[in-house]
């Protein structure tokens, strides 16, 4: 009986006063605020802003599609009795992980050859000179 109202008292504590103490704390940001977008500045960095931005966010849904793919393999895995459906579920999360890594490990390699390999400057144009003697 003892432990049955401690259950209780404790359960009404946890729902009725824990969050009052909660919502007294002082909020704090982690970081600042990021600039609002502008309708004239959307695209700052001219062509080869967006083409970086492009390629960023390309590389963002290849890596959640690869994961998605993965979930879906793995609901098929546990879901399905059939031999030919589990094999074929193997199959997707397979490719799933090695998409996954192809992406991961493109980019990687990239960046620790040479940071500027994964920007994109084919835009940009440098100045020649030439020097007639």
């Amino acid at each position: 009986m003892i432990q049955k109202s401690l259950f209780w008292i404790l359960g009404t504590y946890l729902l009725y006063v824990f969050p009052i103490t909660l919502r007294a704390a002082e909020f704090v940001p982690l970081s600042p605020s990021l600039p609002q977008a502008d309708s004239n500045n959307w695209l700052a960095g001219g062509m080869e802003g967006f083409l970086n931005l492009l390629f960023a966010i390309s590389v963002a849904v290849a890596a959640v599609l690869a994961v998605i793919m993965l979930a879906i393999g793995g609901f098929k895995y546990m879901t399905s009795e059939s031999v030919f459906k589990i094999s074929g579920a193997k199959e997707q999360i397979t490719q799933a992980i090695v998409g996954l890594l192809i992406v991961l490990a493109s980019i990687t390699i990239l960046y620790t050859i040479n940071p500027k390999l994964v920007e994109i400057n084919i835009f940009k144009t440098t100045s020649i000179q030439l020097h007639i003697c």
